[in-house]
């Protein structure tokens, strides 16, 4: 999870969730049961088949999926971000989304997250600046999306104010 000041201040990174399987690929399994009856549906239709990839992303749209399983899946697209104004809105809806699709003995780290950004909405956020908007970087294998590359170098932070592949989560869903 990374947050970042308004006024194009830099990402930094708040925290981590080590297991992937917990947090992405946990909503991607519940949204591929509830609507092409198979958990493993996004492995393979993201992995082998353009149609059924596109088919997959596109599902936030719908009917059948609640307003809280379309929030929370639109959440583990790329460039998504959250405003602060939106972080305890964004953390009940995590908590509503495991009770929608509990699954025991697995790792899930959206409650975590939840607290997280309960703490991040709160006056005692613990950061030197005060949390304007939240990002993610769903799996450790793709390139950190809070950085744009500019050559060779390591690049620079990604500018909310500047740079334009990110979208906000709640102007997309409502």
């Amino acid at each position: 999870m990374y947050a970042a000041p308004e006024c194009g201040g830099p990402f930094k990174a708040v925290e981590e969730y080590p297991n992937a399987w917990g947090s992405a690929a946990y909503v991607w399994s519940a949204i591929s049961a509830k609507l092409f009856g198979s958990e493993s549906y996004w492995l393979t239709a993201v992995a082998r088949d353009d149609h059924k990839s596109k088919e997959f992303w596109d599902s936030w749209k719908d009917p059948r999926l609640s307003e809280v399983e379309k929030i929370t899946f639109m959440f583990t697209f790329d460039a998504a971000l959250v405003r602060r104004e939106h972080f305890r809105r964004l953390a009940t809806i995590f908590r509503e989304f495991v009770k929608l699709h509990p699954a025991p003995g697995r790792a899930c780290s959206l409650p975590k997250q939840a607290d997280r950004l309960d703490i991040l909405a709160s006056e005692q956020h613990g950061l030197d600046f005060t949390p304007a908007f939240v990002g993610w970087q769903q799996t450790s294998v793709s390139e950190n999306p809070w950085r744009v590359r500019t050559g060779e170098d390591e690049g620079r932070s990604y500018d909310v104010s500047k740079d334009s592949k990110h979208f906000f989560l709640f102007d997309e869903v409502i």
